[in-house]
């Protein structure tokens, strides 16, 4: 009789804890997932925004180059 009772025990008490430990331990695991993936976007997002900036230096650049090169070739005309 003693060996029935410890299985009722065990099926009445054991098991819904190990169950329930097993479901937070998922939920836990789960938070930690989606923590690391929202970290890992904003790192992410900061890189594309430091290209999109390094691009739009670039640009920038260039335009004043351009602009420079326009006003060389102005002064070349109006001399000739």
């Amino acid at each position: 009789m003693f060996g029935s009772e410890v299985m009722v025990v065990f099926i009445a008490v054991g098991i819904p804890v190990v169950c329930v430990t097993l479901i937070i331990l998922e939920g836990m695991k789960r938070k930690d997932q989606r923590r690391r993936m929202k970290m890992e976007g904003s790192v992410r997002n900061d890189r594309e925004s430091e290209i999109i900036e390094e691009i739009y230096r670039g640009i920038k650049s260039l335009r004043t180059r351009i602009e420079n090169l326009e006003t060389i070739y102005q002064e070349k005309r109006n001399r000739e």
